[in-house]
């Protein structure tokens, strides 16, 4: 679509309990597939493979959240064989869980679903966590991440190479759950298309007012708020301080003025910019490289699950794909001292995100669009991107895509 039409269309590994794995819509009875083979696939392919997994993942999970969050440990995406697999630390209560997740959608394919033994709630954990994340002392002089599985069994808690441990490597026991430590290499960073022009949509470069010699970060969610349906462009709050002017990057010896940074949610890295008096914004999202870039609507937005894949739109990276989510709850201290929580996952062929990433738009492939999952907040050299959650961000604010 070109500018003016948007301008135009914006102002107006348990026991299973169930039997043989099931087969989704798009793969053959018998049809295995292996993780480097769903990563080379188009995202139409793996649209086709992975749809009917996430939309009975998404009927699960809201039940999970509220009504079950006493026995919900979580669930995983198995696109290798065509299944979700549901932790519950009572799997007497698979049958509420089936029955919540047909009232939610009765277009979800229930029989996709298969039941495991968590050992915890999600929501105990989370308790854990936190206490583990005031008191890191218990465990090693510096804490990198805390990570909450969906299968239950434990907190997940990562340390730079080279920190002294006051606790066992694994696994130990803390605040009655157990606590695995593991090593990673060293430590990551923050990330941070050139001069875009209203209306504002998510993949492009951003700067503030103080900033002008390149880009620092990227814009990730266009938005608008419910009950005034005011504009809002937002992206990482690490990036930038409430009350600060940002602009675009600076292309031919100028830079465009996006708005003022009106509100900062620092538990999700976010940072909404406020367009309302620059233009409004619309729910599309740039791709490719930074001087060949497409753009793409953005379809809706949900959770994303142990076992999926997804993309990122950083204006650094252009667009990079085949991120495999390996870690649905994880909460990590950013380099502004501010503790985030979102999602990890990993890309094993490459490095899923760079500096100048930071707020851009983190989303899968869907028939219509582009379902957007969040906005990147960190990423290391090895393969490893962390984003936060454009379910809870959108919430958070009382706002909806623009």
């Amino acid at each position: 679509m070109k500018r003016s039409t948007r301008i135009a269309v914006a102002l107006a590994t348990a026991a299973t309990l169930a039997g043989l794995l099931p087969v989704s819509p798009a793969q053959a009875a018998g049809t295995t597939y292996t993780d480097a083979e769903i990563a080379a696939m188009t995202p139409a392919a793996q649209d086709r493979l992975l749809g009917p997994l996430r939309r009975v993942a998404n009927a699960v999970d809201a039940f999970g959240r509220e009504g079950g969050a006493a026995y919900y440990s979580g669930l995983a995406l198995d696109g290798n064989h065509g299944s979700v697999t549901v932790y519950l630390t009572d799997t007497g209560r698979k049958d509420a869980v089936l029955a919540a997740a047909r009232r939610s959608d009765k277009g979800a394919d229930v029989s996709l679903l298969r039941f495991a033994r968590g050992a915890y709630s999600r929501k105990e954990l989370q308790a854990a966590r936190e206490q583990v994340l005031d008191r890191p002392s218990l465990v090693a002089t510096s804490i990198e991440s805390v990570s909450v599985p969906p299968t239950g069994e434990g907190l997940k808690v990562r340390v730079a190479q080279g920190t002294a441990l006051t606790a066992a490597k694994a696994p130990a026991q803390l605040f009655g759950v157990p606590v695995t430590v593991e090593t990673v290499q060293g430590s990551g960073e923050d990330k941070s298309r050139r001069r875009d022009e209203r209306p504002w949509i998510g993949g492009a470069a951003l700067t503030a007012s103080y900033q002008n010699d390149a880009w620092t970060c990227t814009s990730g969610i266009p938005a608008r708020r419910n009950y005034d349906n005011r504009w809002f462009l937002i992206t990482a709050a690490h990036c930038y301080n409430e009350g600060d002017e940002i602009y675009t990057g600076p292309e031919g010896g100028g830079r465009n003025h996006v708005g003022r940074l009106a509100y900062e949610h620092q538990l999700y890295d976010a940072a909404a910019i406020d367009t309302s008096n620059t233009g409004p914004t619309l729910s599309w999202v740039w791709e490719g490289g930074q001087d060949n870039a497409t753009d793409a609507p953005i379809d809706g937005y949900k959770y994303s699950y142990y076992g999926d894949w997804v993309c990122q739109s950083g204006f650094t990276s252009g667009q990079v794909c085949g991120i495999h989510v390996l870690g649905p709850d994880v909460k990590w201290t950013g380099s502004n001292g501010q503790k985030h929580r979102g999602v990890e996952g990993v890309k094993d062929d490459g490095i899923p995100s760079r500096g100048g990433d930071s707020g851009g738009l983190v989303w899968t492939y869907t028939s219509n669009g582009r379902q957007a999952r969040g906005l990147v907040s960190w990423g290391d050299p090895w393969g490893t991107m962390r984003w936060t959650e454009a379910t809870d961000i959108l919430g958070a604010w009382g706002m909806s895509l623009a």
